[in-house]
């Protein structure tokens, strides 16, 4: 009797052995084919053809004089250098073709106006969240003497940004449709643009009659998700715009190119 149950035992024993055996050469298959498996769906992707992941493409800003009229030279001095030509087209109005020279030699707007070129990238739309002038100095206007580039009225519709450089670092006033009236303000506004997409924001500027400013903007974007600063003029190439407070008559001059030389400036009509 004990012999038959110790017979018993060892079928038990060696039944539940070979059952673990089996599970362990299971475990054994299922894991060697997900690994296959594994390997197999790796070797696809890596064969497949790749969608590279889209570039984040940045949006751009530039500043230009908004309105023209004339350029108070630096120190009210005449530039010793001819200003670039144009074409006979634009004799009535040749601001624009002067601006970049105008800046290198110091000359001032004396319409205190900007236009914010604001170009959004592809991948996301650009939005403007403040703006905030830096001043590099404050001068007297000296004398009367301008030059003249331009000769007939403009204006500009669009979003206008008053910005006081008395007072650069205050909330500023947004006048969203060009009614005159106030819809917002910077900082808590924004001046968006879709992407893709470009658009002019306009700054009407305030300051002290009688002074010529040297300065800088820095704007507050976002776009893409994050944010950044971004600056327009350096001290070695500053923004420049003279309020001129018309306490004299002014000397106004243009430069001939038959003469080479700064003349009296007068209506060129169409017939220059």
């Amino acid at each position: 009797m004990p012999r038959t149950s110790h017979t018993r035992q060892d079928i038990y024993y060696a039944r539940r052995e070979a059952a673990h055996k089996r599970r362990t050469l299971q475990l054994a298959l299922i894991t060697t084919a997900f690994g296959t498996i594994s390997a197999l769906v790796a070797l696809i992707a890596y064969l497949l053809p790749r969608t590279p992941e889209e570039r984040k493409e940045h949006g751009q800003l530039s500043v230009v004089n908004g309105e023209h009229g004339s350029y108070y030279p630096k120190d009210g001095v005449l530039p010793a250098h001819a200003p670039p030509a144009y074409p006979r087209s634009e004799a009535i109005a040749h601001c624009d073709e002067w601006e970049s020279w105008a800046r290198d030699v110091g000359a001032a707007s004396t319409v205190p106006s900007l236009m914010v070129s604001t170009v959004a990238g592809r991948t996301s739309p650009i939005t403007i969240l403040n703006v905030k002038a830096q001043i590099f100095s404050r001068k007297p206007i000296n004398g009367n003497t301008r030059i003249q580039c331009q000769y007939g009225a403009g204006g500009a519709g669009g979003t206008t940004l008053h910005l006081d450089l008395e007072a650069p670092g205050a909330p500023k006033d947004l006048d969203i449709d060009s009614d005159g009236e106030v819809e917002a303000k910077l900082p808590g506004g924004r001046f968006t643009v879709d992407p893709e997409v470009a658009e002019w924001l306009n700054i009407q500027l305030d300051g002290l009659e009688g002074s010529v400013y040297q300065y800088s903007l820095e704007f507050d974007v976002a776009e893409n998700g994050s944010t950044r600063k971004e600056t327009v003029g350096s001290p070695q190439r500053p923004l420049t715009t003279a309020f001129d407070d018309y306490a004299g008559e002014p000397k106004n001059f243009d430069w001939d190119f038959s003469t080479a030389a700064w003349t009296a400036a007068r209506h060129p009509g169409y017939d220059f």
